[in-house]
């Protein structure tokens, strides 16, 4: 799995999946993220490839050997394919001291209830542990999960300061 970096080559793509992937109350306008990710030498907008194939994207903050990741997807046309775990074991062997994420609450009622608790049961299957946490941010609740638990809460904050991003956790 390569981690390639937006280019010209790669932006219709990344634009498209990240518009299939995200519902507009989570998205941050896409000029904002190019501009972050141009801005800080630590912010990484990428496209997922495997082999020849573009499979997904990533949004993410490198802390050296950890990372915050934004976004993640993988291609709608491509999943269940096994891609997903195949990413998450490519970040955490790229960041051996450990990936924190967020995964929509699953402790409220929403429309994509089902989906919520799929995604977040699809990271806890691929050794994400719960922090207990929960993030607050873009009017939206969050589980915080960590691939490992070298990977904290703290790095969570931080990453969002690297973003520009308000967020209160409890």
């Amino acid at each position: 799995m390569q981690f390639i970096s937006l280019d010209q080559t790669n932006r219709d793509y990344w634009e498209t999946i990240y518009h299939e992937a995200f519902p507009s109350s989570e998205r941050i306008a896409l000029q904002e993220l190019k501009q972050k990710a141009a801005d800080h030498v630590q912010i990484k907008m990428t496209v997922l490839v495997d082999g020849e194939q573009n499979v997904g994207i990533a949004y993410f903050v490198d802390l050296k050997e950890k990372a915050f990741v934004l976004y993640l997807a993988v291609d709608q046309s491509i999943r269940g394919q096994g891609i997903g775990g195949k990413t998450l074991s490519a970040f955490k062997e790229r960041y051996p001291k450990g990936i924190i994420l967020e995964s929509e609450s699953t402790l409220e009622d929403a429309d994509n209830q089902q989906q919520r608790e799929a995604r977040y049961h699809f990271y806890l299957k691929n050794g994400f542990i719960d922090t207990k946490k929960i993030a607050h941010n873009m009017g939206r609740d969050f589980h915080l999960l960590t691939s490992n638990l070298e990977c904290s809460v703290a790095d969570y904050l931080g990453s969002m300061k690297i973003l520009g991003q308000k967020t209160s956790v409890i």
